[in-house]
């Protein structure tokens, strides 16, 4: 099928960050074939022709980073910090079945299309009694939706205590530890090969579905488990995701399990590279940031979330000023109330401008729509995120 859209004010998001004013793009079948002034278009026949006077055509937005079973707990967990935050939202998640997983992903889905995302990095945990804990049936939605979805499999092979700085606990808590810890981890080679079969299992991106690793935070993996995943992910030619730093409490734990930053640990087990995208990497060593730049790897924003558990503030001005690539997410329903990426672009162009800092280091709205758009498809290896030639531009019902 072969489209044309006339007339548009076309906001290319390439590296020029060029804007055109009358402007057509022609798309046959999922590639875009011409991009730039209506005066120029390619001569039909064309299958469909929309008339877009009046209008602004974008790239479709990347949403880099969320958690699609949040959805159907979206509003019902309260303000609190990630640690404590975090053990309501995975017991909600225990009784969850695959009919449910399906619905979640269908109402956050419909939510990304209807704001302009074409594309999500789903950070996947569910429930275990379930095959790939449920993701089966979120990818299935997916699909249906017409959205294109890299689908992280989180795993985690640390018990919970051996995760966070506890301390001395009650003992009246540590059953509820305990199962905490059954239901989130596994022993390293039953994960590994999990994943191996996930991506067997799912991997078709002309089905617009591209499964890989997701560790769930270094912390919260053996080196085995962080190591294997890498291998798995360069081996099959598919992204890496993990969270990173998010809380003041998991900077302690890297020094602690460690001696040295998280990120620092992960380039001494040789992981840091261009296909890694670090979701949060908010408490980030002022030396590690130089560093992050010449590994190519990706950060991941997500301002909602990290307000909403007063996690604290990402240093994206020194990333940007560092050349470190940033990307823009979500994160989940349950601690964002929402799957709107504009109003992620809206917050990273606000909540970095800083009382007696330097306007001229404010983050830019074209930074902003770069994190939302061309950051997020090279995080991914995907060939979208910019308006321009041989470019994905048609993901079914969506264009990218």
């Amino acid at each position: 099928m072969k489209t044309l859209i006339c007339n548009a004010l076309i906001v290319s998001m390439n590296e020029q960050n060029d804007v055109i004013e009358k402007g057509s793009i022609v798309i046959d079948g999922n590639r875009l074939t011409y991009v730039g002034p209506s005066a120029w278009t390619p001569k039909g026949p064309f299958d469909r022709t929309i008339a877009a006077d009046r209008m602004i055509a974008l790239p479709g937005l990347i949403n880099s980073h969320c958690h699609s079973p949040a959805n159907l707990v979206r509003g019902m967990l309260a303000s609190r910090p990630l640690e404590i935050w975090r053990a309501y939202y995975r017991a909600a998640l225990r009784d969850m079945r695959d009919e449910d997983f399906y619905a979640s992903a269908l109402l956050g889905g419909l939510e990304m299309l209807k704001c302009g995302a074409t594309t999500v990095l789903d950070h996947f945990f569910g429930n275990q009694a379930y095959r790939f804990m449920g993701a089966g049936a979120a990818i299935q939605a997916m699909r249906d939706l017409g959205l294109r979805h890299v689908v992280s499999l989180t795993l985690s092979d640390r018990n919970y205590e051996e995760t966070i700085p506890l301390g001395e606990t009650a003992s009246n808590l540590n059953d509820e530890i305990k199962s905490m810890s059954q239901s989130e981890t596994k022993a390293t080679k039953a994960w590994l090969e999990d994943c191996e079969a996930f991506i067997d299992a799912f991997h078709a991106p002309d089905e617009l579905t591209t499964p890989c690793p997701g560790p769930s935070a270094v912390q919260r993996c053996t080196d085995e488990l962080l190591t294997g995943a890498a291998a798995i992910a360069r081996n099959r030619k598919v992204p890496l995701h993990i969270h990173l730093a998010e809380t003041k409490a998991q900077q302690i734990m890297g020094r602690q399990l460690y001696g040295h930053s998280l990120l620092q640990h992960l380039d001494s087990l040789g992981i840091l590279g261009a296909n890694l995208s670090l979701a949060h990497s908010i408490w980030i060593e002022a030396e590690d940031v130089e560093f992050l730049a010449k590994s190519g790897a990706t950060a991941v924003h997500n301002p909602a979330s990290n307000l909403r558990l007063g996690s604290g503030l990402a240093p994206v001005r020194q990333f940007l000023s560092a050349g470190v690539p940033v990307a823009l997410g979500t994160d989940g329903a349950a601690s964002n109330d929402g799957q709107n990426m504009f109003d992620a672009i809206r917050l990273v162009a606000l909540i970095h401008n800083q009382a007696g800092s330097d306007f001229n280091q404010w983050v830019m709205l074209t930074e902003a729509l770069a994190m939302a758009t061309r950051n997020g498809a090279c995080a991914f290896g995907l060939d979208a995120g910019v308006l321009a030639p041989g470019k994905l531009g048609r993901s079914r019902r969506s264009m990218t």
